[in-house]
This record gives structure tokens, C-alpha cells and sequence, in this order.
């Protein structure tokens, strides 16, 4: 509520606009008491969001008398009397600009209008003792943790400081600021140069306190820019375990740029890890990420997919893209004229692991659309698995690019995994009904036989009785997500959040995740009715 404050002027000044009205009523600070002046004697009306005073000018004749209460000294400030909220001891917010705090890797501002507990979020940065803190108050003295206050002042910074405000009279107002920090690992890596789409080597990364020894990174993405939210690939000399995951020596740093939950991709691997026909799904944690020392938010550490144990069993890894990038080794389907990209192992353009890969595609292919017997060639309960999951989802970019599959050494094609499927779960509003199917020759065409119709019915059936089950994992992941959202929201302001107050943040991101559960119920129900 917009508070009032009257302001009394011992001479005489009338405001003609005021004039011409006959009363002013004026509502107090406390809510109940109201005061009607005559309206000549209104000077001005100064109006801020925050509270509007009132100047009022009397002429020296009509003042038999003029008391004020005197403003009270530091010495007798009592901090221990109880509160009492005016508009002099109104703390409006708090804010650690990071000209002030170096080691802060974006400012901070916390809202603290009609609140008293506010809690900051941090990414787990080492070093923090102090902070130089800006209040915006209305205020005779603050005193932090009991000690007066000046501009430019560090306070010591525990996991919860007490701040008090003390009007010009001595009326004391309490809040409390809590500092927490995420509970992500924090991944660092430093080069000796700028990263871009190729190889930097020589890197040193570290994962907490674990020094991981050196490392080649490198940007990818068709998006990727300087100041943007980037992916990262990163390459070990020898086989490192990350996080508990399988040892390997390449690994992904997904960047969930634009998904304010932080959980689509996770989700995606959730709804995969549901059905045993994808024979490999990866692992994932999420990481607090800084490269060269700027700290770059929340990212999803994922195992890359490749061909070795514990992933990816044999074969070749390829996958349909819209495009290609320099070096990539790549081929054209005769029937569909898919783009096909040899993901691994590396076979050149024109080696022989290519070849027999185009060859039994096109083989594939050729089968498929003239309807012929395909039960040998292809892993058919991965085809129904892999387009279940797309379908559930329905990422924009679903089988148009990142479309994996494995060719297997006993020439067998099975679908999987499902890959970084970040915009996805109604993401910038897409619908929760239709199908996205004919996207793909190959899953347009197989949609035709009621017998892969008859097993996707039956598979997701099983996706729909774990309903219950996947909501409660999305309430148990928006609680521990909640903290890295609101450092990953201080970078790139991704929620646009009121404040960095967590409570600013999480009303929006509650916001979201019930956004998202909304979107799988309606998701679900209407594939249920048109599968049944």
C-alpha cells in the first residue's frame, strides 16, 4: 500500500489546482485513522510508487504553536524495543553490485517491500566472507548484526544477518537476510585462449576441489555467439568418470538456454529410462558452470553419445541433422533424402564404415516405402519406443535433427538414444495436441501399419500409468532446482523475475513448472484418446 506522509510548512503557499478543491482526505500510515483538511491549506502533492507527502503551508497568523520530535542520537538507539513500521524506517531493497564485490559474478538486488525475511542465492563460489551491501531505505541509522551501517561499508556475511532500521524518532523495523548457496558442483575450466567451434587444448578443468588435469573444449551449436548461453563439448586425453557416470574420455555441457524449468532434457531421459526398448539412455547431473572465471549459470553435464561400453554397445552412431558441420562425415539417403551424419566412430567421407552404413539405410529405405518385410532389418520395438518418447515430449526440433540411431555390426538398425531434447513439454507454447510423426519419412510411413500402431498403443499405456510417478519426480526436482534457477536467473534473467529475492524467484518459477505439468496432463489425455 502507498503510504502518506504529512508535511507541515510554517508559511503560506497555496497551489491554485488545490484550491478549487473544497477537502482532502488522507489515509495514515496505520491503515485506519483518516484526517480531512481543508484543501486551501495544501500546498503540494508529491507522489512516488512508494508513498505520496503531502505539503501543507499555514500563514504565520494562524500558528499559535509548533512542536516537533527531535531526531534521536546513535547513542540512544534502543535495538531490542519492539517493532514499530513507519515510512522512516522503510527498507525498500538490498542490493551487492558486483563494481563493489568482485568476485560476484552479476549484481544482485533484493526486494524488500512487504517483506522481512529475504534470502539470497549464490552460486558456490569460494572466498565469500564479505560483501559491500546498497540499501535503499528511508532510514536515521541501519545497523547490520548490531553495528551501525555506513555507505560503503562490508558487513561480514554468515548464513543469515540481521538488519534493523531506526527512524528519525527511534521506531526500530527488523528484517533478516539469509545467504544461501546452490547445492550444484561447480565445474571450472580455464584456457589459454578464446573458445569458439573448434578445438582449444590444453585447458585445466576442476569439479568442486578435484583438480580433472587438462581438457580440450569447444562451442557448438548453430546459434553459437559471444554473450549467448552457449553448449560445450569437452574432450579428456584419457577415460575420466564424472559425477558417478561412466568413465569416457567425451562428455556435453548442455546450456537449457531458454528453458526456465532447467528440466526439459532430464524429463525427456526420464520418460525414455521408462521403456526398455532404448537400449541406452545418458546420464546426466546438473553442474554450476565457469569458464575462464565468468560464471555462466546452470548447465546439464551429460555423457556424450558414443561407441564404447556403457553407452553405446557397437556398431555406427548416426544421426539425421538439418545440417552439417565442417569436417563432419555425412551421406544422403537414395528414397528420402535424409541427411545422415556419422557421429561415431570417424569413417571419412568415403571409408568403408560409411558405405555399409548408407548401404543398409538405403536398403532400409527401399523396403519401407514399398512395404516389404522390414522385421530383420530394424530393432522394431526401438522405433516404437524412440517415437513414443519424441511424441509424449514434442520437442520442436524432434526427428528433424539429433535423430539418433545405432547400426549395429549385425546390420541391424535400432533407434536411440534420445538426445538433448531441450525444447520440449510445451516450450514457448506449443500445443498439447497433434501428432508430430510425419515430421519423418520413416515414422510417417511406419504409422500406416496397424502393427507398430498396435505396439505403440501397448507402450504407452505403460508411459500413462506412470503419470502419478513423473509428476512427483518434476515437485522433486522443482525443489532441488529451485536454488541453481535463481543463480541462473541472476546471468541471464531467464525467469525476469522481480528480484533476486528468492521468493521473487520462485513465485515465477512455481509459476513454470506448473505450467509444465499442466501441459504433460493435457498432453497425455489427448494421446490417450486418440490411441485408445
Amino acid at each position: 500500500m502507498k503510504t502518506s506522509v504529512l508535511i507541515f510548512l510554517p508559511c503560506f503557499i497555496v497551489n491554485s489546482a488545490m484550491a478549487q478543491q473544497s477537502i482532502v482526505r488522507l489515509q495514515m500510515v496505520d491503515g485506519v485513522n483518516d484526517v480531512s483538511i481543508d484543501a486551501h491549506w495544501v500546498d503540494t502533492l508529491i507522489s512516488t510508487p512508494l508513498e505520496q507527502k503531502v505539503q501543507l503551508s499555514f500563514p504565520n497568523s494562524e500558528i499559535s504553536s509548533l512542536s516537533y520530535t527531535p531526531q534521536i542520537g546513535e547513542d540512544d538507539v534502543d535495538l531490542h524495543r519492539e517493532d514499530h513500521a513507519q515510512s522512516d524506517n522503510l527498507l525498500r531493497s538490498i542490493s551487492f553490485f558486483k563494481a563493489d564485490n568482485s568476485f560476484l559474478p552479476y549484481d544482485i538486488r533484493v526486494d524488500a517491500l512487504e517483506k522481512q525475511n529475504l534470502k539470497v542465492v549464490l552460486p558456490p563460489l569460494a572466498g565469500i566472507s564479505s560483501l559491500v551491501p546498497v540499501f535503499d531505505a528511508s532510514a536515521t541509522f541501519i545497523f547490520v548484526d548490531g553495528k551501525r551501517w555506513g555507505q560503503g561499508n562490508k558487513v561480514d556475511f554468515p548464513s543469515s544477518m540481521e538488519i534493523k532500521l531506526v527512524a528519525f524518532n527511534g521506531d526500530v523495523r527488523s528484517y533478516s537476510l539469509q545467504l544461501m548457496v546452490s547445492e550444484n558442483p561447480m565445474l571450472s575450466i580455464h584456457t589459454n585462449g578464446l573458445v569458439g567451434k573448434t578445438w582449444v587444448d590444453g585447458a585445466k578443468m576442476k569439479l568442486g576441489s578435484i583438480d580433472l588435469g587438462t581438457v580440450s573444449i569447444k562451442g557448438t551449436g548453430n546459434h553459437y555467439a559471444d554473450n549467448l548461453k552457449n553448449n560445450f563439448r569437452i574432450k579428456f586425453e584419457t577415460k575420466k568418470s564424472l559425477l558417478e557416470m561412466t568413465k569416457n574420455k567425451r562428455w556435453v555441457l548442455s546450456s537449457l538456454d531458454g528453458d526456465k524449468s532447467l528440466m526439459r532434457v532430464a524429463l525427456s531421459y526420464k520418460v525414455a529410462s521408462y521403456l526398455s526398448g532404448l537400449k541406452w539412455t545418458p546420464n546426466y547431473r546438473w553442474v554450476d558452470f565457469s569458464l575462464n572465471d565468468s560464471y555462466l549459470g546452470t548447465y546439464l553435464l551429460q555423457e556424450q553419445v558414443r561407441v564404447c561400453r556403457g553407452r553405446v554397445e557397437d556398431g555406427f552412431v548416426v544421426s539425421i541433422q538439418d545440417s552439417y558441420d565442417e569436417g563432419d562425415d555425412f551421406f544422403h539417403s537414395e528414397k528420402s533424402h535424409s541427411l545422415f551424419v556419422m557421429k561415431d566412430p570417424e569413417t571419412g567421407l568415403n571409408g568403408a564404415g560409411l558405405l555399409r552404413t548408407k548401404d543398409r539405410i538405403d536398403e532400409f529405405e527401399r523396403a519401407l516405402f514399398s512395404s516389404a518385410n522390414i522385421s530383420s532389418m530394424v530393432d522394431m520395438q526401438s522405433f516404437v519406443d524412440y517415437c513414443l518418447v519424441n511424441e509424449i515430449v514434442k520437442d520442436e526440433e524432434a526427428f528433424l535433427s539429433d535423430c539418433y540411431m545405432n547400426v549395429r555390426e549385425d546390420g541391424v538398425i535400432a533407434m536411440g538414444p534420445v538426445w538433448n531434447l531441450n525444447k520440449s513439454f510445451g516450450y514457448e507454447g506449443v500445443s498439447p495436441e497433434g501428432f508430430i510423426r510425419d515430421r519423418s519419412p520413416w515414422f510417417a510411413e511406419l504409422s500406416k501399419s496397424s502393427a507398430f500402431m498396435t505396439l505403440l498403443k501397448n507402450r504407452f499405456a505403460e508411459i500413462y500409468a506412470k503419470k502419478v510417478d513423473l509428476f512427483n519426480l518434476i515437485d522433486e526436482w522443482s525443489d532441488e532446482l529451485l536454488l541453481a534457477e535463481a543463480c541462473n536467473d541472476g546471468v541471464w534473467k531467464s525467469l525476469d523475475a522481480k528480484s533476486n529475492d528468492l521468493t521473487d524467484v520462485q513465485f515465477v518459477y512455481q509459476t513454470e513448472i506448473a505450467s509444465i505439468k499442466q501441459w504433460i496432463e493435457l498432453r497425455l489425455e489427448w494421446m490417450k484418446s486418440q490411441l485408445e
